[in-house]
């Protein structure tokens, strides 16, 4: 299964390709010391697509297994884009994450637009004491490149929007009303509905593309009073008669007794 699967509507685009260029593939890194620092090091080619300077912050994952089923050990660093401009990235890794075996590295390039995947050639991990063994892979090429973006749905909105009703409308972002306070009392005898009710239809297929996206709340347009909270603390247990030594709820005293005495009961 793939890693970081998108919550949101692809679209066709190209970013930026991302190259990892090392680890080179077959280094073998010993850990038996207890750790071992990894480094990272990759490209970025400015066309097609946006330039590095564009690229927010790098992502990094140990990862293992066959190119179509990826299997990830544990995120080993982030890095916002200003401090890695050489993209370079070292990082310490524990022997106990895994078991001796082949690994990987998932970059993960954000932008504002969404990310972009790309995975360092595999190389050999020893020393490892951790129980998860990662899985036996074949493949000599990396994976194949990700690109995931979510579109800017919000990019039309208008305080108009929040006028139409919540039922009507059909957009990718939809629009709700504004959360209000309760009063402080009650004055109604009995309920009614704010809204009327509406139908709904079941999809009989799975569907390739989201209906909705995303729901948009206005913020208060009030504010609301607060103020310190003056009530005195509340008395340790040991103050406040709640504390007891263990020894006041022993019914038994314990004693020592010999191997034959122990005998002795275990057979009665």
């Amino acid at each position: 299964m793939r890693l970081l699967l998108p919550l949101f509507l692809l679209v066709s685009h190209v970013l930026g390709q991302v190259n990892v260029d090392s680890p080179k593939f077959g280094t073998k890194y010993d850990l038996s010391s207890g750790t071992s620092m990894i480094t990272v090091e990759w490209s970025v080619s400015d066309s097609p697509g946006p330039k590095k300077q564009e690229i927010l912050e790098y992502i990094f994952t140990l990862v293992s297994g066959p190119n179509l089923n990826i299997e990830a050990f544990e995120t080993v660093g982030k890095a916002d884009a200003k401090q890695v401009e050489n993209q370079k990235f070292s990082f310490p890794l524990r022997n106990n994450v895994g078991a001796n075996g082949w690994y990987y590295i998932q970059v993960l390039a954000l932008t504002e637009e969404g990310h972009v995947i790309q995975y360092s050639p595999r190389f050999q991990l020893t020393g490892m004491v951790g129980g998860r063994t990662p899985q036996l892979a074949t493949d000599t090429m990396t994976p194949s490149r990700e690109i995931m973006l979510t579109p800017n749905i919000l990019a039309n909105m208008n305080s108009m929007s929040f006028s139409v009703p919540y039922g009507m409308q059909t957009g990718l972002a939809r629009f709700a009303p504004m959360q209000t306070q309760p009063a402080t009392k009650v004055t109604k005898k009995t309920w009614s509905m704010v809204y009327p009710t509406s139908s709904f239809t079941y999809f009989k297929d799975n569907k390739r593309r989201g209906e909705q996206l995303t729901t948009v709340t206005p913020g208060w347009s009030y504010g609301l009073p607060s103020k310190w909270n003056e009530a005195a603390i509340a008395p340790q247990p040991s103050e406040n008669g709640g504390w007891y030594h263990p020894s006041q709820r022993l019914s038994l005293t314990p004693r020592k007794i010999n191997a034959d005495e122990r005998l002795r009961l275990a057979s009665q």
